[in-house]
């Protein structure tokens, strides 16, 4: 039988071996976790450790029957991906980049500004340009393009 775990990562917006944050009823965090092979893998809130719950887990039970949710969290490119940023000064709303260990990604990304696709950066930039047309007393959608 094929290991179906990729697909059960992919019903919670997931890839396998992304990290994210199991919340539980009451909204606490429980731990950090990510989907592999094996089933959960969960990580010790303390020191990192890492545990595998296997497929048949308590754990993957709730997260499938919704007592527990998986919290989001902004995606994150690794080294050497491409992201896209919203452009506002431009007729072109997006521009391409590569991820690297530079502060300027940092900032691009607590911003809120990194995004998988264009289509987000450009949802993004017409937003931004609309919030501040009407900051600024505009009264009409001119503009947005």
């Amino acid at each position: 039988m094929m290991n179906q775990m990729a697909e059960v990562a992919k019903l919670f917006g997931k890839e396998l071996g992304e990290k994210f944050t199991i919340i539980c009823d009451d909204d606490l965090a429980i731990w950090d976790a990510c989907f592999s092979e094996e089933g959960v893998a969960c990580f010790a809130p303390n020191n990192g450790a890492k545990t595998t719950l296997p497929v048949t887990s308590n754990v993957l039970k709730k997260l499938l029957t919704g007592t527990y949710r998986i919290k989001k969290t902004p995606w994150k490119p690794k080294c050497g991906e491409i992201y896209f940023a919203p452009l506002i000064a431009s007729s072109k709303k997006c521009a391409k980049f590569y991820k690297t260990a530079t502060d300027i990604d940092d900032v691009v990304y607590q911003h809120g500004l990194m995004c998988k696709t264009p289509e987000q950066a450009e949802e993004i930039a017409k937003a931004m340009i609309k919030v501040a047309r009407k900051m600024q007393g505009f009264d009409d959608e001119e503009g947005e393009e």
